[in-house]
Parts: C-alpha cells; sequence; structure tokens
C-alpha cells in the first residue's frame, strides 16, 4: 500500500507542535538542574545528550522522584512517537488518562484532574488545553520540588 504523504503535509497533527514546544521546556529545566547540581559541568556535552539522558542524570543526581522521572518518561516516549512516527494520533481520552496520572503527584489547582473524561468534555476543554495543563503542571512540579532555591530562580527569570 502507497503512502500518502501530500495527505499528510494537509492534515498534519495539530499536537505535534505543542508537544516539542512542551517537551523543550522541560528538557531546558532538566538542563538547568545539572548545571547547578555538578561540580564541572564543562565535563558535560549537553548538545550530544538526549532528552533520556538529561532525564536519568536528574534521577541518578536525586533531583527528580520516581514517580516524576517515571511519567516525565511516558511524556517522552509520547513525544517521540509524534515526532518520528508519520501520521501518529493522540486522542482525547490518551490525554486524560496521562492528565489522571500525574494527578497522582501533581496537585492541580483547578481539580480538572479528578474529572471524568465525558465531564472534561462538557466543560469544552480542549485536547490542547489538557495537553498544556499535563505539560506545564509537571514543569512546574519539577520546580517546585526542588529543595535548594531553584524554583526562586526559576519564577524570577519568567518575570
Amino acid at each position: 500500500m502507497k503512502t500518502n504523504y501530500e495527505a499528510f503535509f494537509r492534515n498534519h497533527n495539530p499536537h505535534i507542535a505543542a508537544v516539542v514546544t512542551y517537551h523543550l521546556n522541560i528538557e531546558g529545566v532538566l538542563e538547568a538542574l545539572i548545571r547547578r547540581s555538578v561540580v564541572n559541568e564543562d565535563a558535560l556535552d549537553f548538545e550530544r545528550m538526549n532528552f533520556a539522558s538529561k532525564l536519568g542524570l536528574c534521577r541518578a543526581l536525586g533531583l527528580l522522584h520516581r514517580e516524576t522521572y517515571e511519567f516525565v518518561k511516558k511524556l517522552n516516549s509520547l513525544r517521540n512517537k509524534l515526532a518520528h512516527r508519520l501520521g501518529h494520533k493522540i486522542s482525547f481520552s490518551d490525554i486524560h488518562a496521562l492528565l489522571a496520572e500525574s494527578d497522582k503527584f501533581i496537585d492541580y489547582p483547578d481539580e480538572i484532574a479528578a474529572l471524568t473524561l465525558a465531564d472534561i468534555e462538557k466543560l469544552g476543554v480542549t485536547e490542547e488545553e489538557l495537553l498544556h495543563r499535563v505539560f506545564h503542571n509537571t514543569l512546574l512540579h519539577i520546580v517546585d520540588s526542588q529543595d535548594d532555591g531553584f524554583d526562586k530562580e526559576f519564577y524570577a527569570d519568567t518575570k
């Protein structure tokens, strides 16, 4: 069977850009955590380190709790599927499952994670909004779980 690549260009997946952007932001936080946690950061070649290596190093340095580490691995897998598998789709229920899983260790301010998929759909929340909540709140959780003032530096940089 022939693949219609032109159809992929016309009917692109709207989640790819968002997921890649969110993923890059999380990677930037992981790299910042590593840089402030090692004695000689110049001994590490960050340009050659992939996301999984940075994530693993953060876990090895004790910068991430096991639950956070395992969940971010899933977000990385999602990103890789979207970025490297032409035509890969993520469903509303897939996103809701990620939201529900992350609710076990992330305190969502609006309790949306406790709602059923049907209730979320009734509220008119879009897939993009749910993806944003999952990735954004994961990033904030990583920042806020640091006990060495990293959160103050991070939030100071965002003002």
